[in-house]
């Protein structure tokens, strides 16, 4: 490498870092405004109950103040990915976060008219760990999914987990546009995206992945015959600190 390789690979290090603390200002930003309309919207919720009798209003409701109580948690969260220790401890079931993430992308789906399933063949067992997080990461790749299947013909999106000896494995499988092998190389990197500007950050997956790191997972892309697949593995108990 020559002085000149070496003095561009500095600057556009100290180009990227600079974006990085843009983005955390901005961050921040949103999580200061954001946080006195969901309160307001919460509230709202709480005051105004819908009639007894009405099951799909009881039901819309419900739905409503979970994703109100979830978008709390990840704000309380977001002032960077450093959480206290007991957050990454805690026990839960992990069909929770499973299903909240399905639910909550389900309207979307019916919207697009995307095929679109939860598979939970057997009881999955319980894990310590973070459960708002691993909510994030999930809705994180169904959104991906959704956007890949966009243009598809016969839309399919599939969300599936299964318990593997001591850990437990959790995939979500589009019929979308694809992942090239030179794409596949850099989907994790902070910035990289394949959709079109203006219709993503590229940082979703970066993040992701730096949450299932925390959880001491790991994930993995694979991409062809007309599906693309990305799995999550993550370890039902974590090691001793």
């Amino acid at each position: 490498m020559n002085s000149n390789d070496s003095h561009y690979g500095s600057s556009a290090q100290w180009m990227e870092l600079g974006r990085l603390a843009e983005l955390g200002l901005l961050s921040a930003t949103l999580v200061h405004e954001l946080k006195q309309p969901l309160f307001a919207i919460k509230s709202l919720l709480q005051v105004h109950s819908p009639d007894p009798s009405d099951a799909k209003a009881v039901d819309l409701q419900r739905i409503l103040m979970e994703q109100v109580l979830h978008m709390e948690a990840v704000l309380g969260a977001a002032g960077g990915l450093v959480q206290r220790p007991g957050d990454w401890d805690q026990p839960f079931a992990i069909e929770q976060p499973v299903r909240a993430a399905y639910e909550a992308l389900a309207p979307r789906a019916r919207k697009q008219g995307v095929d679109y399933q939860l598979c939970i063949t057997t009881v999955l067992p319980i894990m310590r760990g973070n459960p708002v997080a691993m909510q994030q990461v999930l809705t994180n790749l169904i959104q991906n999914g959704l956007d890949a299947v966009s243009e598809s013909g016969e839309p399919k999106v599939v969300l599936s987990a299964s318990p593997e000896q001591d850990s437990v494995v959790i995939s979500l499988t589009d019929n979308g546009v694809g992942i090239t092998g030179e794409q596949q190389d850099h989907i994790f990197e902070p910035f990289f995206t394949t959709k079109p500007p203006g219709c993503g950050t590229g940082l979703g997956l970066s993040i992701a992945r730096k949450l299932v790191q925390m959880a001491e997972g790991r994930m993995e892309v694979s991409s062809g015959d007309g599906q693309t697949r990305i799995c999550v593995h993550y370890p039902l108990q974590r090691q001793a600190r």
